[in-house]
């Protein structure tokens, strides 16, 4: 099976609405004996070719995060570098693999983004951004600071919302520690925070700047 195919049977498998079918499977299997769930499983595909299509592309789509993130931003420098700024530090891989930020140059420091925030839970984003955000925040260079993102409304609606902050940082146990330590219990929810640093980072969408995002995102 070829990566087409698998990615064909997993799209009709899904169906863009993959929670939406788990749940049916769910109750379909409650109250059912070995002997019915053939049946079931008939009626909604799933079968060994599903499970085959499925391993082989999460070989591939495992690194499409960082091919995402990489693509990303070296698009974007030829937009968002002035006439005389120079890169100093570069990270493009997973993490910042050892570096503080994304990009570093002789005039900014800053942090990319490249998702697409759905309409339900966007925990994992949420947490994410808030990390960065945090991160150039309390930055001491004396550089400016930006958080390039997509579809700008989602995270700022995030950001000045009342999620409380022992939420978002409840995954990342070196980040909490460095916050509590700085600010103990000042802040509850997080609107509260980005009220406070808002204007020591600029967010900005970086879809309207770079034309190769603006008809992805």
């Amino acid at each position: 099976m070829n990566l087409s195919d698998s990615a064909k049977l997993i799209k009709v498998f899904c169906n863009n609405a993959l929670s939406d079918k788990l749940s049916k499977i769910e109750k379909s299997c409650v109250s059912k004996s070995s002997c019915n769930l053939r049946a079931i499983f008939s009626k909604f595909g799933v079968n060994k070719t599903i499970l085959k299509a499925s391993i082989e592309l999460q070989d591939i789509t495992s690194q499409i995060y960082i091919i995402n993130h990489a693509v990303g931003i070296l698009l974007s420098l030829p937009y968002i570098l002035e006439q005389n700024e120079k890169i100093l530090s570069l990270s493009l891989g997973a993490g910042n693999t050892g570096k503080q930020f994304d990009l570093e140059t002789n005039l900014k420091i800053a942090e990319f983004k490249f998702i697409r925030w759905q309409n339900k839970s966007n925990t994992i984003r949420q947490n994410s951004t808030f990390k960065d955000f945090f991160y150039l925040a309390e930055s001491t260079k004396r550089k400016h600071k930006y958080l390039y993102l997509t579809e700008l409304d989602r995270p700022l609606k995030f950001l000045m919302g009342k999620r409380k902050l022992e939420s978002v940082m409840s995954k990342n146990n070196q980040l909490l520690k460095e916050f509590r330590n700085k600010y103990n219990d000042k802040f509850i929810e997080i609107s509260e925070y980005y009220k406070y640093k808002k204007n020591s980072v600029s967010i900005v969408d970086i879809s309207t700047i770079v034309p190769d995002l603006s008809s992805v995102f």
